[in-house]
């Protein structure tokens, strides 16, 4: 039985990976510098496989590769520095777990995984309880073109970091209950990165972006945050629509930030919205004024976006 769900679980990841590059754009990055990756090997991590340890798999891949973990508890230092698909079994099974005293992993800075390579996808994990101190992250991202998909982030300091990165997709998560931020973007040159279907909740802060650029935000749940999103720095051109703005205590005040996509006429779904909907298309009569800014969500949407 087992077999059969490895096997099952190869063809959806082999399928994401397919996916993976929909949404890329190659604004700002040079093809040259790109890593050409072809098909590799399985490497199978869990207790009576050939590799215990998921950096032991991680040293002796090649780029192209996949490591397969098997459920369970790890505990260890994570550093991606090649091409690489890494995929646990079951995104609430195999967890990467600091105990809450440390880190899974330290490297300069406690971080659960440490990504320097480009091109690396990352799906199916449970990380949890790292240290709660400023400099711990779930995933911190140096690099470019790299997917975190469909992980439960929760309990760390910030959940997602990245810098200097471009062209990174953040789909599909659990990012709750960080004591800091659930996203945090660092640097001018965090730049044409996405944040799509994920579920952002209790955080200090949902998204917090510091000199980003070309950011795109759609289709996420952003609830109960004390701050749903905040920018600070020289942002330029962040674009959220069809999100869920759900009892968040604020919201970003932001000049940088569109609230709306004009293309679809679509905003976003405000718990708060008073307005009424007399044209009875889904989308407010009046424009949702952000609360202490001079910014409006000009088409804010009457029901929540299904995510």
């Amino acid at each position: 039985m087992r077999k059969v769900v490895f096997a099952l679980c190869i063809a959806v990841l082999l399928f994401t990976m397919v996916l993976s590059g929909c949404f890329e754009d190659d604004k700002d990055t040079n093809d040259e510098n790109k890593t050409p990756v072809t098909p590799g090997k399985i490497l199978i991590v869990g207790q009576s496989e050939e590799f215990t340890s998921i950096q032991e798999a991680i040293n002796a891949a090649n780029i192209g590769d996949t490591i397969y973990v098997y459920n369970g508890t790890y505990i260890e230092d994570i550093v991606i520095d090649k091409t690489i698909n890494l995929t646990g079994e079951n995104k609430n099974t195999t967890i990467l777990d600091g105990g809450g005293t440390g880190s899974v992993s330290y490297v300069g800075s406690d971080n659960t995984i440490k990504v320097t390579a480009d091109g690396v996808i990352i799906s199916n994990f449970y990380l949890k309880n790292s240290k709660n101190d400023i400099t711990s992250h779930g995933v911190y991202v140096t690099s470019n073109n790299n997917t975190i998909s469909n992980c439960n982030i929760i309990g760390l300091s910030n959940g997602i970091y990245l810098q200097d990165a471009v062209n990174n997709k953040i789909l599909d998560n659990n990012i709750s209950l960080n004591l800091d931020d659930g996203i945090f973007f660092f640097s001018w040159d965090v730049n044409n990165n996405l944040i799509a279907n994920n579920i952002i909740s209790k955080n200090g802060r949902g998204v917090n972006l510091f000199s980003a650029r070309n950011t795109t935000i759609m289709e996420n749940t952003i609830r109960l945050n004390s701050i749903s999103i905040r920018t600070f720095g020289s942002v330029d051109n962040i674009n959220v629509y069809r999100n869920n703005f759900i009892g968040n205590e604020e919201h970003s005040d932001s000049d940088e930030i569109t609230w709306y996509n004009e293309t679809l006429t679509q905003g976003n779904y405000w718990s708060d919205y008073t307005g009424s909907d007399g044209g009875d298309d889904g989308i407010g009569d009046t424009p949702y004024i952000i609360p202490g800014s001079t910014k409006q969500d000009v088409y804010p949407l009457m029901n929540p976006v299904d995510i």
